[in-house]
């Protein structure tokens, strides 16, 4: 029953960071060009990879070095990205640029989380043992 509790607990998280991604939706997004100058990749068990590279705006007047990168791009190459400051989670605060698929992804996938952990929190406190009272 505590697992079901946690889970659901996780559920209404998810709930709010998307609430605050769906209340920033419309600041404005600077589309620009993310050139990679370092990938490290994790060996454990993660395996991921932290992309970093230097973020230009298409009309050149910002530019973000040193910044991390929400997507995959060659060593070397370049990819357009988005930066969008400001808000409750915004890319100011976290120092990242979003690739295009990525660009969106904080409408949709804290809510998509949310319902696959609150169905789990379900079927985890259904599973649980009943303690029935006394008689």
């Amino acid at each position: 029953m505590v697992a079901a509790v946690v889970l659901g607990l996780c559920a209404l998280v998810l709930v709010a960071v998307g609430a605050v991604e769906w209340h920033d939706r419309n600041l404005p997004r600077h589309w620009g060009t993310f050139t990679e100058t370092s990938t490290v990749c994790d060996g454990g068990p993660r395996r991921g990879c932290t992309v970093t590279g230097t973020w230009v705006s298409e009309d050149g007047s910002m530019v973000k070095a040193d910044i991390e990168l929400d997507g995959t791009v060659e060593p070397g190459r370049s990819v357009r990205a988005v930066y969008q400051p400001g808000g409750g989670r915004g890319d100011d605060a976290d120092n990242i640029v979003h690739t295009a698929p990525w660009a969106n992804a904080g409408l949709w996938v804290p809510f998509v989380l949310a319902v696959a952990v609150a169905v789990g929190a379900w079927r985890v406190g259904r599973r649980s043992p009943q303690v029935l009272p006394a008689e």
